[in-house]
């Protein structure tokens, strides 16, 4: 009977689902003020409870612009845990893994952290990028412009040399008919470009110019896919 009296004056975690379909992106203003924007094609599983706020990225991408607060802001992703410092940041899940990007602030980036055995993977502050492999063993750490990290809100993909199936996923989240990588050659060149993302011509234009690839429509409801012709 205490422990439902407890329940019921603290209230239990109340947890929501948030998703967003190809093309479309949302903004979601959390119960603390924190401002959640979804990418498109991404789905998240928000628990605000009285001790910690916590966000799990299902598929997708997000960006979270965190309110000060007590109580700690965790984002699970793959099996990592970001943890917040009152910040801005980003976390993409991607063929290759995870990449976490800071825009303000300071997050780190924990590996197993729930099993009370964490591995700290990277602490990193403003305009600091981890790349983070599947099996989490293989970290790479990069800088970039910090004022640029948000700019997918208004319509720009920036990326710096990184690998082609990570770029064509971003691009296919958007699009209702996807790139296809169909050598792995290619799925692991590395570009580096700025493009809209509200033309796929755009991409193919530049794969095609910068790396020696083709493009062909290769099936009858007008995918596409790349080639490159030699190995690279």
């Amino acid at each position: 009977a205490c422990l439902l009296l407890a329940g019921g004056w603290l209230g239990w975690p109340k947890t929501q689902e948030l998703s967003s379909g190809i093309g479309e992106q949302r903004l979601l203003i959390l119960s603390d003020n924190t401002r959640l924007h979804l990418d498109a094609n991404s789905r998240v599983r928000m628990r605000m409870g009285w001790i910690r706020r916590e966000i799990e990225l299902i598929e997708g991408h997000s960006a979270f612009v965190v309110a000060k607060d007590w109580r700690p802001f965790l984002v699970q992703a793959d099996g990592l845990q970001i943890k917040d410092i009152g910040t801005t940041f980003d976390v993409m899940l991607q063929p290759s893994g995870t990449r976490v990007s800071v825009a303000e602030g300071r997050v780190q980036v924990w590996k197993d952290a729930r099993t009370g055995a964490g591995r700290l993977l990277a602490d990193l502050s403003a305009g600091d990028v981890v790349d983070i492999a599947r099996d989490g063993k293989g970290v790479r750490l990069s800088q970039h412009d910090a004022g640029t990290m948000l700019d997918w809100l208004e319509g720009k993909i920036e990326f710096h040399d990184e690998r082609l199936e990570d770029v064509v996923a971003r691009f296919n989240r958007l699009h209702p008919i996807p790139i296809l990588i169909a050598d792995e050659r290619a799925a692991g060149l590395r570009v580096s470009g700025r493009l809209h993302h509200g033309d796929l011509s755009d991409l193919l234009e530049f794969l095609t110019r910068e790396d020696g690839m083709r493009s062909r429509f290769a099936h009858a409801d007008g995918r596409r896919d790349l080639r490159t012709p030699t190995p690279h």
